[in-house]
């Protein structure tokens, strides 16, 4: 089977995410300090593709639930922000210092790195759907890159470790209890 192209000439795609109805994917824009990113939606079926957001500075990692897509946006600092997959509705829900390395939710509340650098620890954060205060639920990580939420548990990857202020390539898969703080290397 061949391959069926819904777009061609998009500004660096990033995170691509379906629905039943839709396609739709972020775009990190040219370079620099652009704002002409965005996130972009097709009907499965085929029609017109168009801009649910446009005019953004490098949107970057995105996922979703029944109404909304959640995503970050990377420029100097991060922010997460959430829009109706209707279009409208957007909505700041946290900023950090670095750039953002994955993002989830659960029925309550949106979770994301925020990635640091090789000098800088990464963190886990954690927002309200609704909006309201960014909760830090773990720091002092290694470069964190990725992360998904079940249950009572957020599992994480870092792509090394900081000892003694210093970043150590060690990669590791971790998981963070959402009840009592402690993680665990798997």
């Amino acid at each position: 089977a061949e391959a069926q192209v819904l777009a061609t000439n998009e500004r660096n795609p990033y995170t691509v995410l379906v629905d039943t109805d839709n396609v739709y994917w972020s775009t990190g824009g040219s370079s620099g300090d652009a704002v002409d990113g965005g996130i972009r939606v097709r009907p499965h079926a085929g029609g017109v593709t168009r801009w649910l957001l446009a005019d953004q500075p490098s949107v970057g990692v995105m996922v979703q639930d029944s109404d909304y897509l959640y995503f970050g946006e990377n420029i100097r600092a991060g922010r997460v922000r959430k829009i109706r997959k209707s279009g409208g509705g957007l909505t700041d829900l946290g900023s950090f210092p670095q750039n953002i390395g994955g993002i989830a939710v659960d029925d309550s509340y949106v979770y994301w790195l925020d990635t640091g650098n090789v000098s800088t620890p990464g963190a886990i954060l954690r927002a309200p759907k609704t909006g309201g205060t960014t909760e830090t639920l773990a720091g002092g990580l290694g470069l964190p890159r990725a992360l998904s939420v079940q249950s009572s548990e957020v599992f994480f990857v870092e792509t090394g470790s900081f000892i003694d202020g210093s970043y150590q390539r060690d990669g590791s898969i971790s998981a963070l209890s959402l009840g009592d703080g402690s993680i665990k290397i798997l």
